[in-house]
């Protein structure tokens, strides 16, 4: 597998090198495959989102003097709504507010690096353990790496395929549909039009000549694809039942 990628958000040099220190320490005691990048303010980390350099896990110091955790974490989470956020802090009363902005785990940095070494150990297990439910987009401008469970349903667009994921969440990638096809489970993804690929799992009801999916949306079903979405769609609530 590709290296899990960790950004750490610090702009305290101390702070930055112990929390480094504590994720090397981990890598070389377990083994993972993880790079690092470090950011000593949050206009660094904000422009990197915004040329979809991305992160499967953020560790981020909460009181920024540029640009506040909480808002970089809101960020975050509209670009890479996969990804693992966590907050690292020196003050109580800024730990106790995290909760609105979903975090993975909120660490306290008076307690060391443990709490960082254990946090991060179990977030590696998770991903190692999940790969082949995951897709990554890998190039040389970017990678970015979100679960299939997430994808509603794929699409054709010129020489691009297109991923509508929840939320509202799209991702782009140069490559033909035909081939990104090959890739994911076959027995959880059918075709329903030449173009389009539907996510069987978010389907939410099948109409004569259109579905709804989970999402609300509506999508058209060629006639030459519907029987096969029928067979599709009957095996895959019979290993769900």
């Amino acid at each position: 597998m590709d290296a899990i990628r960790v950004a750490i958000v610090d702009d305290n040099k101390m702070e930055m090198e112990r929390a480094v220190s504590a994720v090397t320490q981990l890598i070389d005691e377990n083994q993972y495959k993880v790079s690092i990048k470090q950011y000593t303010n949050g206009k660094q980390l904000i422009a990197d989102l915004e040329d979809e350099i991305l992160y499967d896990v953020y560790l981020l110091d909460i009181d920024l003097p540029d640009y506040p955790g909480f808002d970089l974490a809101e960020r975050i989470r509209r670009v890479n709504p996969a990804a693992y956020v966590v907050f690292n802090t020196s003050h109580d009363n800024l730990g106790k507010k995290t909760f609105p902005f979903f975090p993975y785990a909120t660490i306290f940095k008076s307690e060391g690096e443990k709490p960082i070494q254990m946090i991060m150990d179990r977030i590696c297990k998770e991903i190692v353990e999940s790969e082949d439910g995951v897709y990554m987009i890998h190039n040389e401008r970017r990678f970015v790496r979100f679960p299939m469970r997430e994808i509603v349903y794929i699409e054709k667009e010129g020489k691009n395929t297109v991923f509508h994921c929840k939320g509202d969440i799209t991702y782009e990638e140069r490559k033909p549909l035909k081939e990104v096809y090959s890739v994911l489970p076959e027995d959880q993804f059918a075709y329903i039009d030449k173009g389009v690929l539907i996510n069987l799992l978010h389907i939410k009801k099948v109409l004569a000549h259109e579905l709804m999916t989970t999402e609300d949306e509506l999508l058209p079903i060629s006639r030459q694809m519907r029987p096969k979405l029928n067979d599709k769609l009957m095996e895959y609530f019979e290993r769900r039942a």
